[in-house]
Parts: structure tokens; C-alpha cells; sequence
């Protein structure tokens, strides 16, 4: 575990692979946005849906937004993706988003006060990590974690904060 690092996409509805950086300079995930259908891209629909790859190109979790007006997805995980766990979107308002994820026995929330450039990941027991935003129009972010996750953990909360910032405010 440790600090991550990636750049949102320029273009906002871009399907092109981001990676997912450490300290170190070496990459260790990739994330994608991906389509159902064509309709969807040439509709320009506001439904978010990632891939998180592995180093070597493996899909590690795929999550699929199931409802749009209170944002819901589908999270799935493990080999051939066959565990799941949901993310909610409770946010009512863009300028401070908070969404929760229920992991095994712990929920994860994640959010930003408003007008903030982090976002806190916390659980029942504290302060889990926080996620940084930086650059010209916002699109570099950090990521630091506070305390070490399981392994299966790491890449699942690294998806929802990539949805995290698909979802925010877009750069002028």
C-alpha cells in the first residue's frame, strides 16, 4: 500500500486507460471508463462505469452505475469478478459529495467539504486516506492511505475514487 497517484482525463467522456501510479514512478493499476452500447456515447450519457486493471492488464474490479438519479453502483471483485459490494451516492448537492461503500463488516465513506480539494475516506474505526486534487483545472490527484487495506480492498476504493472524480465538478 501507499501513495497513488493519476490524471483524469482531459476529454470527460475519454474510454482511454489511465494509470495508476506509486511513488516510485511504477505503475500499478490501470482505470478505464467503459460503455453498455454506442447509444450511450453518442447519447453522452451521464452514467459512470470503470474498469481497475492489475499491472498486467487483468480486470480486477468492474463497477456499473444501476440508477441515476441517486447514483448507484454495482461494484464487483476477486477472480472472475464474482463478489460485489454497492456504492451510494448520498450527495445532494456537487459542491460537497459524499458516497458510502459497505465492505464485509465496515463502511467506507467517502467526502469533500465544500470548496475542498480532499476527499476523506474514513470507516468505523478512523481515518482511512485521503485523496488530494492538484494541477490546472483539478485533474492531478494523490492519494495517500493512513492505514494498510486488505488487498482486495485497495483496488476497490481506488475505483470508487476514480468514479469519485468522473462525477465531480468538470474543469472550465
Amino acid at each position: 500500500m501507499g501513495d497513488l497517484t493519476f490524471s483524469k482525463p482531459f476529454f470527460i467522456f475519454s474510454a482511454r486507460k489511465i494509470s495508476v501510479e506509486d511513488k516510485q514512478g511504477s505503475v500499478r493499476y490501470y482505470c478505464r471508463k467503459w460503455y453498455r452500447s454506442k447509444k450511450e456515447v453518442l447519447t453522452l450519457s451521464h452514467l459512470e462505469h470503470i474498469y481497475v486493471y492489475d499491472e498486467n492488464g487483468d480486470i480486477i474490479v468492474k463497477a456499473e452505475q444501476t440508477s441515476g438519479a441517486r447514483a448507484t453502483w454495482d461494484i464487483k471483485y476477486g477472480e472472475d469478478l464474482i463478489h460485489s459490494v454497492t456504492m451510494i451516492n448520498h450527495s445532494r448537492v456537487n459542491t460537497s459529495p459524499y458516497w458510502t461503500i459497505r465492505f464485509q463488516k465496515d463502511e467506507y465513506t467517502l467526502q469533500r467539504k465544500a470548496f475542498s480539494n480532499t476527499t476523506e475516506i474514513r470507516n468505523g474505526h478512523g481515518h482511512v486516506g485521503t485523496m488530494k486534487q492538484y494541477g490546472a483545472g483539478m485533474t492531478k490527484h494523490e492519494i495517500s492511505w493512513y492505514s494498510s487495506l486488505q488487498d482486495r480492498l485497495e483496488p476497490i476504493l481506488l475505483g470508487a475514487l476514480y468514479l469519485f472524480t468522473l462525477k465531480d465538478a468538470r474543469p472550465s
